[in-house]
């Protein structure tokens, strides 16, 4: 027989994106940059990302940012 139980606190929420870190990105304007070094690493990113945003609800938008030394995959929160 199953007991009933009341007063028992719900667990905090796990973040199991730990990779890219997209949970960091709570406010409109936030955003992160990426190292990159190829198309497949820009690629990766964005799929991704796009199904993180597809299972919390968020918009985004992502730009690549190339200086003398470093590439980079930069996205922003809508």
């Amino acid at each position: 027989m199953y007991k009933l139980e009341t007063d028992i606190p719900l667990p905090e929420t796990r973040i199991y994106n730990n990779k890219y870190d997209f949970h960091l990105l709570k406010e409109s304007g936030h955003s992160i940059g990426y190292p990159v070094k190829d198309g497949t690493d820009i690629q990766r990113i964005r799929i991704a990302l796009s199904r993180y945003a597809s299972r919390h609800n968020f918009e985004y938008t992502t730009r690549i940012e190339d200086s003398d030394d470093e590439r980079k995959l930069r996205v922003w929160r809508l």
